[in-house]
């Protein structure tokens, strides 16, 4: 079964947020869900397990899309989690090894 983003949208209730229209929040169970939109690319975050699991069933069953498992790249940076420290680090230090060794900087 196929739905429209508006359908979908107003059967889950959430709503656009910051000036790109390209993020989106919803309330669930007193349990916020942000999902962020790149091209091909969806990540939606979640603080509860069972609430985003369960928010992702419904989106996968509604639109055409694979889960990948946890986050460990979006938008060229490395993300990784301390989940028992709570916290979590960007990185593009691949990205900067990249740069410096296509213009021959890298092995100054």
């Amino acid at each position: 079964m196929a739905y429209d983003n508006e359908r979908f949208s107003g059967r889950e209730g959430y709503e656009i947020v910051g000036f790109e229209k390209s993020m989106w929040r919803v309330v669930i169970d007193g349990h916020w869900i942000l999902l962020s939109a790149d091209i091909d690319e969806f990540v939606i975050a979640c603080a509860n397990l069972p609430v985003l699991d369960s928010f992702r069933k419904r989106l996968l069953e509604a639109f055409e899309g694979t889960y990948e498992g946890p986050l460990e790249h979006y938008l060229r940076c490395e993300i990784a989690r301390g989940h028992i420290a709570g916290t979590t680090t960007l990185s593009r230090k691949h990205y900067a090894k990249e740069i410096l060794r296509s213009y021959g900087f890298w092995d100054i």
